[in-house]
């Protein structure tokens, strides 16, 4: 078969512009693979780090509730000696006959406790195991149980400093459905502070126990307990979680 020049050119032409389509059309495909790639990529690494945030996330919860929960439990396990009493559970329960029982169950109270006393809901004037009267009717934690109804509730620290901080731990009394006061034990700062700073989160977190205004309650570092506040002061995370 002959060809003449004219034929030849054109299909030299035609074999490039073919030439060009098939390296275009590959260079296309491989761009695109190329940011496929870096998608899945991407995606990947966004699910790695999301799945490691989730899973520190899961660790701070759950040291988070062991370790309340082991405090809660210990603390509010003492009080039921003193709401599943014999007296607690009677049909003679009063205010004055608590009181008279405190004073002879004074043994009792929970070595973490540094002062155990009924409040009366009615009046907010407490009676200690000690034989003091004193009111408490001014009180965070009077004023939340009452006003909620709760069953149990734990203040927020009382104090100006981790010197003379306390938290009050409180477990109710209810006869035929309404609350008649509730037990109430003051443990000091230091005692809750020894239970959590020295338990690490995930192997390297820490443990924080912040008051509802955000300031730090219970802090690794001594200088920052009781008075950096994680909400007003800027360490750089205001507002995470």
């Amino acid at each position: 078969m002959c060809y003449n020049k004219s034929s030849m050119k054109s299909l030299k032409n035609k074999t490039k512009k073919i030439s060009f389509r098939i390296g275009l059309t590959l260079g296309l495909e491989i761009v695109t693979l190329l940011f496929v790639l870096i998608l899945f990529i991407g995606g990947t690494m966004r699910k790695s780090l999301r799945d490691e945030y989730v899973n520190s996330a899961m660790a701070l919860v759950r040291s988070g509730v062991k370790i309340m929960n082991q405090r809660n439990s210990r603390s509010t396990q003492q009080l039921r000696l003193y709401t599943l009493s014999d007296l607690a559970l009677s049909n003679e329960f009063s205010t004055e006959r608590v009181a008279e029982w405190l004073v002879q169950h004074r043994k009792l109270r929970y070595q973490d406790f540094q002062r155990l006393f009924y409040v009366d809901i009615e009046t907010g004037m407490a009676y200690s195991d000690e034989g003091d009267v004193f009111s408490v009717k001014n009180t965070e934690y009077f004023t939340r149980i009452k006003e909620g109804n709760l069953s149990q509730y734990i203040s927020n620290p009382v104090g100006t400093s981790a010197a003379d901080a306390v938290f009050y731990v409180c477990k109710s009394i209810n006869k035929n459905k309404k609350m008649m006061g509730f037990f109430c034990a003051e443990i000091n700062h230091a005692t809750l502070a020894k239970a959590l700073v020295d338990i690490k989160i995930d192997g390297e977190g820490v443990t924080l126990l912040l008051t509802e205004d955000g300031t730090s309650a219970i802090h690794p570092v001594e200088e920052m307990q009781m008075k950096a506040n994680f909400v007003k002061d800027d360490y750089g995370f205001r507002g995470g979680a």
